[in-house]
């Protein structure tokens, strides 16, 4: 019996591995694909508006730090261009250094 086992999971395993190095065969089209258009869709004429001062003052954005024991960076690099990248946005931020708890 655990012979038999054994040789049945073997053979489950040789074919999983020759089926995953296989190539995917690809059906070919059972009929051609119509032409493309040929005339290119209008341009849209007017550029999307830009959101506005009170849509982009909503809210915050929070950033969870993941300690400052493994890498000295995290305070020291990446808390400091955070907090340039916000002040230049001109957004309300938040950011907290887990120290290893999240």
């Amino acid at each position: 019996m655990k012979k038999s086992f054994t040789l049945l999971s073997l053979l489950v395993v040789i074919v999983m591995m020759i089926s995953a190095c296989s190539t995917a065969a690809t059906p070919a089209p059972a009929e051609p694909a119509a032409p493309a258009a040929t005339t290119a869709p209008a341009a849209a004429t007017e550029a999307p508006a830009a959101p506005t001062e009170a849509a982009m003052s909503e809210g915050s954005i929070a950033v969870l730090l993941p300690d400052s024991a493994s890498s000295a960076r995290w305070e020291a690099d990446d808390r400091r261009f955070f907090e340039e990248a916000f002040k230049a946005a001109g957004v309300d931020y938040t950011i907290v250094n887990a120290e290893g708890d999240a």
